[in-house]
């Protein structure tokens, strides 16, 4: 992975359900007022402020944008901060993933301005079509052929949820950090429900790229 130059902005690539809001508190505790949240407003309708700060390329301490840098909604980094060049995020497995997001849409999605279309989808209704695609939350774009050499080139690091505690540890080791005290997972919301066999098969062959991720990360 890419070392970590303090004197540049680091961003943080949260991808949704992967432990983010918990990983925001450890981020709160290390950079305190040098960290700004970059998040749509799902309950306004509202993108994000740009932080100018952001547009120098070198600072005279660290600086960090935690958030959802989504390209589908033009929030992402070629919309605000086209000169990031060092990032962090976490992965988790996209089956995980996907679960973990239909039942927390369940759960919050009646308060959002723009209603969800999960909200009137049944839980394999929704496996048959999510798309979790991952390259809606990276500047570069990542394909089967490319995605080691380009996150290795850009990420200084790149955590597994399954492996919170640790990877965590190893973070705030990369980025000269104390780790935490203690590691709460938050934001965690209940599921009930089973998915077929064949819907499962569609939609790993549909994640093939995420799932390549994932493994990397994994294995590595």
């Amino acid at each position: 992975m890419k070392e970590y130059d303090h004197f540049s902005p680091l961003y943080f690539t949260h991808i949704p359900k992967t432990a983010g809001t918990s990983l925001r508190n450890v981020f709160k505790e290390w950079y305190g007022t040098n960290l700004y949240e970059h998040y749509f407003d799902e309950k306004e309708n509202k993108k994000p402020i740009l932080n100018e700060i952001f547009l120098k390329n070198t600072q005279s301490e660290k600086i960090c944008s935690f958030g959802h840098f989504i390209n589908n909604k033009s929030c992402g980094f070629n919309d605000y901060y086209p000169n990031a060049n060092q990032f962090v995020t976490f992965v988790r497995e996209p089956l995980e993933v996907a679960l973990s997001m239909y039942y927390f849409v369940k759960k919050v999605g009646h308060s959002w301005a723009n209603r969800p279309k999960i909200l009137d989808l049944s839980l394999d209704d929704y496996m048959k079509e999510v798309n979790l695609n991952y390259n809606n939350y990276f500047k570069d774009h990542l394909g089967i052929n490319n995605y080691k050499k380009v996150l290795s080139s850009h990420f200084v690091f790149i955590g597994l949820v399954e492996n919170y505690n640790q990877d965590v540890d190893e973070l705030a080791n990369v980025l000269g950090y104390t780790p935490p005290a203690e590691y709460p997972i938050l934001n965690h919301t209940p599921r009930s429900g089973e998915v077929s066999t064949k819907i499962l098969r569609d939609f790993v062959d549909r994640h093939r790229l995420e799932y390549k991720i994932y493994n990397w990360i994994k294995d590595n």
